[in-house]
């Protein structure tokens, strides 16, 4: 009887531990306007690091943000899009605020592959006021890479 020269396994979707670092990151939206832009502040933390992937915490995961401002609903995430800034040619990725909620991608985590993104050009633009009320919070979780390039 032969034996195949390689075997094959059936794949497999595992859950990866989280080797990367983890920032949890406010944008208070202020008083909420359809088309109103919100821009992202300043981080140290985050700037010129490789982003990983990116989630978005919903009040239902953390009712309050760091500052003390109620989190966005889930449902508020779909009024939100978000726009990140990638690179030194600071080329825009837009989207759905909703997409980074793992409990709407089957629970997995949007991966950015390793993008740089510039937090300081990045922002979220309200599209819907239905389910947000002024002085919320949207908390995303950035997962990023310690390591700079040089």
């Amino acid at each position: 009887m032969a034996v195949p020269f390689f075997k094959t396994k059936k794949k497999q979707m595992i859950a990866q531990p989280i080797l990367n670092r983890t920032y949890l990151f406010e944008v208070p939206l202020g008083t909420v306007a359809v088309q109103s832009k919100v821009n992202f502040l300043y981080n140290s933390n985050l700037e010129g690091k490789e982003i990983y992937g990116l989630q978005a915490i919903p009040s239902s995961f953390l009712a309050f943000a760091p500052s003390g401002a109620a989190a966005v609903t889930v449902q508020g995430l779909s009024g939100l899009v978000i726009t990140l800034s990638v690179g030194s040619d600071e080329q825009l990725y837009q989207f759905p605020a909703s997409d980074f909620f793992p409990g709407n991608v089957s629970g997995l985590i949007r991966m950015l592959n390793n993008k740089i993104v510039n937090i300081s050009k990045s922002y979220a633009t309200i599209l819907d006021v239905t389910n947000l009320t002024s002085n919320q919070s949207l908390l995303l979780n950035f997962i990023f890479n310690p390591m700079q390039k040089n």
